[in-house]
C-alpha cells in the first residue's frame, strides 16, 4: 500500500511542477501531507513523503532539506553528524536518510539526497546566504523551491541570498 501513497504523492508533486532532474529545495510543514497519507492508507511515516519527491526527482534529481540550527549563535556546540535539524520532522528524517550529504555551514545547514548530492560536501560556506552557499548552487542549478504547508513567511529563506547577493541594505 505504502508504495501506491508514494506513487500518488510523487504524482501530486510533479502536477505541482517538480520534474524528474530537478534540484528541490523543500520547506516543509507535514500535518495535512501526514493526514492525507492516513486517507490512501499508507503507513502514517514522513520518510514516505521524503520517498515521494525523490520518486518525483528520478534518479538524475536532487532534494535539499533545511536542517537549521539557530543554537549555534547561543554559543551550543554545532556537530555536523549529530546536531539535530530545527526545521520539522521531514527535515530531521532527510538528515538520517542513507547516503545523506550534510553541508556544514553551522547554522544554514542542509541536507542533501540524490545524484548532485556530492558537490555539496565538504562545502565551506563563511556566509550562510553567499556566492559560496547551498542557495547560490540551487541559484546556479536552476533550481527550485517547494513549498508545503507553509506561509511564505516561513519558507522563503532564499529571500535572503537575493538581499546578499543584490548587496541590500
Amino acid at each position: 500500500m505504502n508504495d501506491g501513497v508514494i506513487r500518488q504523492l510523487a504524482d501530486d508533486w510533479r502536477k505541482a511542477g517538480v520534474e524528474e532532474g530537478d534540484m528541490l529545495l523543500v520547506h516543509s510543514s507535514l500535518g495535512r501531507t501526514l493526514r492525507r497519507i492516513a486517507k490512501l492508507g499508507g503507513e502514517v511515516n514522513p520518510r514516505l513523503v521524503i520517498e515521494s519527491f525523490l520518486r518525483a526527482l528520478g534518479e538524475s534529481g536532487t532534494l535539499l532539506l533545511p536542517l537549521f540550527n539557530f543554537d549555534f549563535p547561543k554559543g551550543v556546540t554545532f556537530d555536523i553528524r549529530n546536531s539535530p535539524s530545527q526545521m520539522g520532522t521531514l527535515t530531521e528524517v532527510g538528515r538520517l536518510w542513507p547516503g545523506v550529504v550534510r553541508t556544514g555551514h553551522p547554522i544554514y545547514t542542509f541536507a542533501v539526497i540524490g545524484k548532485d548530492a556530492e558537490m555539496f560536501r565538504g562545502l565551506k560556506n563563511f556566509s550562510g546566504y553567499g556566492q559560496d552557499s547551498p542557495f547560490a548552487i540551487l541559484h546556479r542549478r536552476g533550481g527550485k523551491i517547494g513549498v508545503l504547508d507553509l506561509p511564505d513567511q516561513n519558507s522563503m529563506t532564499f529571500y535572503h541570498y537575493v538581499e546578499e547577493s543584490q548587496k541590500a541594505p
